[in-house]
């Protein structure tokens, strides 16, 4: 065996052993997950559980559990540029209801869509990102200027 053998192997080792926590700590999520489920869905169709994330009836969504209080994300389309993204975390079905009503992703988004949609052209994600550009280099030649 060779020493640069003998260090991939190592390497293929300890991934391996990753791999298997990591499936081993997904299995455990799963678990608590669906124990989390009894009683909140039992009388609808879970069509799968993985990790924390459950579809219920083709409805994507993410729980967490904290405090006995179950917090929940729905996953959609983003109503603007039709990436998947998620909602701000809710806690009563009336709140699921509503961001199924009319989904509305979080701020992190990265196309915007939770800002206001405008029918000028002020509001799309290139012309502020031009807008932050112009302001980032006009604060740059100010401060270079009284430098």
């Amino acid at each position: 065996m060779s020493f640069k053998n003998d260090v991939l192997d190592a390497l293929k080792m300890r991934q391996d052993e990753n791999a298997q926590s990591e499936r081993e700590a997904l299995d455990a999520l799963t678990e608590t997950t669906k124990k989390h489920l009894k009683g909140w869905f039992d009388r609808y169709h879970v069509e799968s559980v993985v990790g924390n994330v459950f579809i219920v009836e083709g409805v994507k969504m993410r729980i967490r559990h904290e405090y006995g209080i179950n917090f929940y994300t729905v996953f959609s389309a983003c109503p603007r540029c039709g990436a998947e993204c998620a909602s701000r975390e809710v806690q009563h079905f009336a709140d699921i209801g509503e961001l199924l009503a009319e989904f509305k992703p979080t701020y992190e988004h990265f196309c915007g869509s939770a800002a206001p949609i405008e029918d000028d052209k002020s509001n799309t994600p290139e012309a502020r990102l031009l807008s932050a550009l112009r302001d980032f280099i006009a604060d740059d030649y100010s401060t270079a200027a009284s430098a």
